[in-house]
């Protein structure tokens, strides 16, 4: 029997290069859509707090999914749920978990702490109710690595996705396993992430180029089906939908925040007009990256890109970039 997939579609809001080096976004909001089937089941907002927080010796960064049934699953089960994790911010690795959990009559209120140079955590089991600590437990790595995961999925979810996000798929091939690091040099709490394909998925607003993913799950009654669970991340750039870009350039500039900020990602040179560039420039950008690919068309067009990118529609983009006042690399 098939059970809930979540398919997300997270989309890299970032002004850097996807590939190189990239952190959370300190009041960045991510929404999702759960389905079963056809149906709506549930929606759930991913947020970054815009505050770094302190944990052991480090800062962190704290990230909550708050999600709740809606429609006709919200009459018969009532779900209003809160994952949270905090990862450091120097290596993404998480320091802390939580679950507050509502869904139907059912509660829990638990915090994970992960305790360096230990081979358990530490779960702090609240009141149902009040949230009030009640006592201490202690889960060992090597024996109960599988419930761990198991009762911490959606945290585990969300402190990989932070890594994920860091990481350049370039020469990624599927079925190839990402392996999540939460200590050093501790094999015994790895945790993977199976990279499925390169996809396509039309939307409403476009086409975006994408990753599957899919996390290894311990074998349960609910996630039966090998790769059960998946979720998408866009390999798209900022400005493959230029109104979009366009809109968020001015809303920086109406905004009124002086902001200077470089578009990194590599602008499609064949997608290049000189209203997008006015719009970059005006809302702070000072710097633009193209994918020139080649200096060769027929280079070019055995990639695939003959008839869209050329070495002609590359200089052209470059100029415009300038005349906007905007350097140029690529």
């Amino acid at each position: 029997m098939k059970y809930i997939i979540l398919l997300s579609l997270i989309y890299f809001t970032q002004f850097h290069v996807f590939g190189q080096e990239f952190k959370p976004v300190p009041g960045e909001r991510i929404d999702f859509l759960v389905s079963f089937g056809i149906f709506n089941a549930g929606e759930a907002s991913m947020i970054t707090d815009t505050s770094l927080y302190t944990t052991a010796s480090d800062s962190s960064y704290k990230i909550d999914v708050f999600g709740k049934s809606v429609g006709l699953f919200d009459l018969f089960t009532r779900v209003r749920d809160n994952w949270g994790v905090y990862i450091s911010s120097s290596e993404l690795q998480p320091k802390k978990f939580y679950k507050y959990l509502e869904e139907g009559k059912y509660r829990k209120n638990e915090i994970l702490n992960f305790v360096e140079d230990s081979d358990s955590v530490q779960i702090q089991v609240l009141d149902k109710e009040s949230k009030k600590f009640i006592e201490n437990k202690y889960l060992h790595f090597e024996n109960d690595i599988k419930k761990i995961i198991r009762s911490y999925f959606m945290n585990y979810w969300i402190a990989s996705l932070a890594y994920l996000r860091s990481q350049d798929y370039t020469n990624f091939y599927s079925s190839e396993l990402v392996e999540i690091p939460y200590f050093e040099e501790n094999d015994k709490f790895s945790y993977q992430m199976k990279f499925l394909r390169r996809d396509t998925i039309e939307t409403k607003i476009g086409s975006y180029n994408s990753l599957v993913f899919a996390p290894i799950i311990p074998k349960n009654k609910l996630f039966e089906e090998e790769d059960a669970v998946k979720f998408w991340l866009t390999d798209d750039i900022f400005t493959t939908d230029q109104k979009w870009a366009t809109e968020v350039c001015d809303t920086i500039t109406e905004t009124g925040l002086k902001m200077p900020w470089t578009c990194t990602n590599g602008i499609r040179v064949e997608s290049a007009n000189e209203n997008l560039f006015r719009s970059l420039r005006k809302s702070g950008c000072y710097r633009v990256s193209f994918g020139f690919e080649s200096g060769n068309d027929k280079v070019l067009k055995a990639f695939g890109k003959g008839g869209r990118a050329t070495i002609e529609q590359a200089g052209k983009a470059v100029n415009l970039a300038r005349k906007a006042g905007i350097d140029t690399n690529g």
